[in-house]
């Protein structure tokens, strides 16, 4: 029973910093990806530079909103995945 919990502890652990670690690589490639299609987009300002620090900083947001609506169900006692 306490080796049980202890595994499921841990799988607990992995699977809220693996979410958390491919929500910062989808931010990076955003930015990133901001960068390259700035002069392709309408609603963009046509400077990559500026575009990127304006997809970065959408970006944080969007990453913490989804971050919280994750984490959350995750952090509870069964996971909500029984």
């Amino acid at each position: 029973m306490i080796v049980n919990y202890a595994a499921s502890s841990m799988r607990l652990i992995v699977l809220i910093w693996l979410v958390f670690g491919s929500l910062i690589i989808g931010w990076i490639f955003n930015i990133i990806i901001s960068a390259f299609t700035a002069d392709y987009r309408i609603e963009g300002t046509g400077d990559p530079a500026i575009d990127a620090a304006f997809g970065g900083i959408c970006g944080i947001f969007c990453m913490v909103i989804c971050g919280v609506i994750v984490a959350i169900p995750l952090m509870l006692s069964d996971g909500g995945m029984e």
